[in-house]
């Protein structure tokens, strides 16, 4: 334990009021033992902190150095390492707390008092109490030098400490000649320089005017508009005709700008509904919004986050277009939907064509994109249905021709009573198919997660059914990727450039593990059989082999192996009538056989074995494990086109 005896002045001042003062504590101590004899010559590690309590608390500033010390004597300058921040104001009461080397803080803490340098201080803390008569405090908050200056006719003139902001310049007219003779605007300070018209709430505007003239006209000669009209929570313009004969409207806008807008509804709010343009009607067989238009658009609604044109109805429909030549609707978008249709009932369609001709009901057509696209949460994304025809037909020149999507449902279900209930077709386009299914990059990580499934419930059906007419190099299925088969596999050949295996819960471990085995390979189509057998007395064992072998195989091979004793075995006869006789050395012995032959039915002697083959021109230069050969993937020989639907949202 160390004892320490201190001698210190405060020399702590802002040096906005003196900048000659140091901003440190001159600081002199002595060092000594418990017995208070002053400790040895050398350095020590003395570590000095302030603290706003006399004990406990945590320290506000702290400085550590290493000091000299002689007889006991060291002294210092307390900041001149680590500096004061600006949050040591020394406006209050501080302690000084002292630690030498590892030992605890030296106790009692030592309380700071002034020197003669800090009353000078007593200027910076009452500067913020100037006395009223000394000096401006400041104009409006605005401290320092300030400049006033006059604009829009305004002159500044001062006269002492009198500053006169007088409006009879040469710019300010203000609005003198203008009268409010029947109370339809409120003019505020109309002398000016700068005058305020406001029109009356409500403001009402009466009297004859003939066509083609206006109550009220805006023209603007540039980009801003002539009528604006703004509502908080009402409507911002509003026009009514209240005749009921000719031709009457409330609302008239003409453009004639090629790009411009006769009428434009703009709703600035970022939720809700968010209307642009809302038309409304009584009538049975009125139209909410009409528009007419001999080459251009009728209608037209632009929105950037909401609806562009939005029609409600209680028992006809929303919006209703009607053209003689051309489309009576057309929904147009560079970021959305065209036509985005809505039903919140289980028996009507969002979106319903129909055609009381031989035409389409609902029509999709595109260049590049999908022609049809339905997706639904959890029903069916496109339903077609046709008791003597195609349910649904999809057409496209390069993109899909139908495409749907679901979450949880249908994507696309076709049901027909004639011919087919889902018909692709590919007229030999590069790249392309008839029915495409995409799965995405997320699903739920299981085998019902499929992007094409089929079903077959009756016997003596198929699920998926694939036809090649043509083509030696046509493919009915084409895997690109691993298969799984769970059930049991009929084919006539089956190309394979991986390996062929059977996968099975693992006899030992089925709920956590699989087992895998591989086939065997051969340049043959080779069969096996094989079974044990014993000798009779005389050493002599007939085998019996199946009653269609010999239909079916040529080319016989033969393995023997003797079990439980050393004995000796031969084929004593060959195959004759779908057996053969072995023989052994000793009476009694059990042996182990192995039969091969070599397929010979007729689909085998039609279609021989080519192991060795030449690719054909289109295969050439292609593999099928491109990457292994150090190729790029686009080398692959199935590498047919990246399938994801290119509209895919």
């Amino acid at each position: 334990m160390k004892h320490v005896y201190a001698l210190m002045s405060i020399v702590i001042l802002t040096t906005s009021v003196l900048a000659q003062i140091p901003r440190t504590l001159s600081y002199q101590g002595v060092v000594t033992d418990l017995s208070g004899n002053p400790k040895a010559d050398g350095s020590y590690n003395i570590s000095f902190s302030l603290y706003e309590q006399s004990t406990g608390g945590a320290a506000i500033w702290t400085e550590a150095k290493s000091l000299a010390v002689a007889k006991g004597l060291f002294y210092t300058s307390l900041g001149d390492q680590t500096p004061f921040g600006d949050s040591v104001k020394f406006n209050k009461q501080y302690w000084l707390g002292i630690t030498v080397g590892t030992d605890p803080e030296l106790t009692p803490r030592i309380v700071l008092n002034a020197n003669g340098y800090s009353f000078s201080s007593i200027y910076s803390d009452t500067a913020g109490n100037i006395i009223d008569g000394k000096v401006v405090k400041g104009i409006n908050g605005l401290k320092d030098n300030i400049t006033i200056q006059g604009a829009g006719g305004t002159t500044i003139n001062t006269n002492g400490n009198v500053i006169t902001v007088s409006g009879t310049g040469t710019g300010g007219t203000g609005l003198q000649g203008i009268q409010n003779t029947n109370n339809t605007l409120d003019i505020t300070n109309p002398n000016g320089p700068t005058a305020t018209v406001n029109l009356k709430n409500p403001l009402t505007l009466s009297g004859p005017v003939s066509s083609p003239n206006y109550i009220i006209s805006g023209t603007t000669t540039g980009t801003g508009n002539g009528i604006s009209g703004i509502s908080v929570s009402g409507i911002g313009v509003a026009g009514i005709a209240t005749g009921t004969d000719h031709v009457n409207y409330g609302v008239v806008g003409n453009s004639l700008s090629p790009s411009g807008f006769a009428v434009t509804g703009y709703n600035a709010a970022a939720t809700g509904d968010a209307v642009g343009v809302n038309g409304q009607t009584n009538s049975p067989i009125g139209i909410g919004v009409l528009g007419n238009v001999s080459g251009g658009t009728g209608i037209k609604g632009t929105s950037s986050s909401g609806r562009g044109v939005w029609g409600s109805s209680s028992s006809y429909q929303g919006v209703y277009g009607f053209s003689q030549s051309q489309a009576g609707t057309v929904g147009e978008s560079n970021g959305f939907d065209g036509v985005y249709g809505i039903c919140n009932d289980g028996t009507h369609a969002g979106v319903s064509g129909h055609n009381s001709s031989t035409g389409f009901g609902v029509w999709g057509e595109t260049i590049s994109g999908v022609g049809v696209k339905g997706i639904s949460g959890s029903g069916t994304g496109v339903q077609g249905n046709s008791t003597s025809f195609d349910g649904i037909q999809g057409n496209s020149t390069s993109g899909t021709g139908l495409h749907g999507i679901t979450n949880s449902g249908i994507g696309v279900l076709g049901i027909s009573g004639g011919t087919y209930s889902v018909y692709g077709e590919n007229t030999n386009a590069g790249k392309s198919f008839g029915v495409l299914g995409y799965h995405g990059p997320t699903g739920n990580n299981n085998f019902f997660d499929a992007s094409v499934m089929g079903y077959a419930g009756l016997d003596n059906s198929i699920a998926v059914y694939g036809w090649v007419g043509y083509g030696v190099f046509s493919y009915a299925g084409l895997f690109d990727g691993n298969v799984v088969v769970n059930g049991i596999t009929y084919s006539t050949d089956i190309y394979v450039s991986g390996t062929k295996n059977f996968k099975i819960d693992h006899p030992q471990d089925p709920g956590n593990k699989y087992l895998i085995h591989s086939c065997i390979e051969s340049p043959d189509r080779m069969n096996i059989y094989n079974g044990n057998i014993t000798t009779d007395a005389a050493g002599l064992a007939a085998v019996n082999l199946p009653s269609y072998f010999e239909s079916l195989n040529i080319d016989y091979k033969y393995q023997l192996t003797v079990m439980g004793q050393f004995a000796q075995a031969i084929i004593d006869r060959k195959i004759q009538n779908n057996s053969f006789v072995i023989r052994t050395d000793k009476p009694n012995v059990e042996v182990s056989w192995m039969v091969t032959g070599i397929r010979n039915d007729v689909y085998a002697k039609a279609h021989p074995m080519v192991v060795e083959q030449v690719k054909n021109e289109k295969e050439k230069g292609k593999y099928y494990f491109p990457e292994l050969y150090g190729q790029p993937k686009s080398k692959g020989l199935y590498n047919v086109v990246d399938v994801k639907p290119p509209n895919v949202k």
